[in-house]
């Protein structure tokens, strides 16, 4: 049987079609299973940092003391030099409390523990922030925040009430008085990380975890000024800070 020219074009015209229907309907099936589904395009940077300073106040806790509560007020400022990177300087000072261990030793089994207690700390630090990221809540809304890590050179004060001396005389050295109350100043290494939560385009809440390192005196610390212990030792303070900022 021979076919006509007019005849294969309508077959093929036909067949196209009908690929093109099938292929409609198995999208718009497809198209049915994602409609409760809200899709948002994720905006691109949304929070500068390059060339702005930042102010910032936190609340700072020495995590890491056995015997005592050490709490203190921060206030730092910071300037970024590029997205990635910035220099922050920062200073705080607080109090510390006893806890009831250390009450408890003394009362009950007259045990008096010597403390290092952390009274104020000022530091230059580096800032470099190699991760930038958001994520989206359920309620669509997009959260933005950076990491960063942090490294520098500060100074710590420690105060030495010196309550773990006996007071009066001692039997062995008959002009020994527990010394005056004191602060000392050290050198100091600081480490860490943290991260900013950016609220808006000039406001962030952040926290930030800290190893202050140091090496102190003996001398320092000695009841006996007269004759005290020789050499140095090492004290590590891991510092949690909480806080908010504002960039300008």
């Amino acid at each position: 049987m021979k076919v006509s020219g007019p005849f294969v074009k309508f077959m093929v015209a036909a067949l196209v079609g009908s690929q093109c229907l099938a292929t409609y309907a198995g999208a718009e099936s497809q198209d049915d299973r994602f409609k409760d589904v809200e899709i948002r395009v994720i905006r691109p940077k949304y929070f500068t940092k390059r060339n702005r300073f930042e102010l910032g106040a936190d609340f700072s806790i020495v995590s890491n003391q056995t015997f005592i509560y050490s709490y203190l007020l921060t206030g730092n400022a910071t300037y970024h030099f590029t997205e990635a990177w910035a220099f922050e300087g920062a200073g705080s000072y607080g109090f510390s409390i006893d806890k009831a261990d250390k009450r408890d030793l003394d009362a009950k089994f007259s045990i008096k523990t010597e403390i290092l207690r952390t009274k104020y700390m000022m530091d230059g630090a580096l800032l470099w922030s190699p991760i930038y990221g958001k994520y989206q809540l359920a309620s669509g809304r997009l959260i933005y925040f950076d990491t960063f890590l942090i490294g520098g050179l500060g100074m710590s004060g420690v105060e030495y009430k010196y309550d773990n001396c006996d007071t009066g005389t001692n039997s062995n050295n008959p002009t020994y008085v527990a010394p005056s109350p004191q602060s000392k100043s050290y050198l100091t290494a600081i480490g860490g990380l943290g991260q900013r939560y950016f609220i808006n385009s000039s406001t962030s809440l952040k926290w930030s975890v800290r190893n202050h390192y140091f090496q102190y005196s003996k001398a320092d610390g000695a009841c006996d000024k007269a004759n005290p212990p020789q050499g140095t030792d090492t004290n590590q303070n891991i510092v949690i800070q909480l806080g908010a900022s504002k960039f300008f």
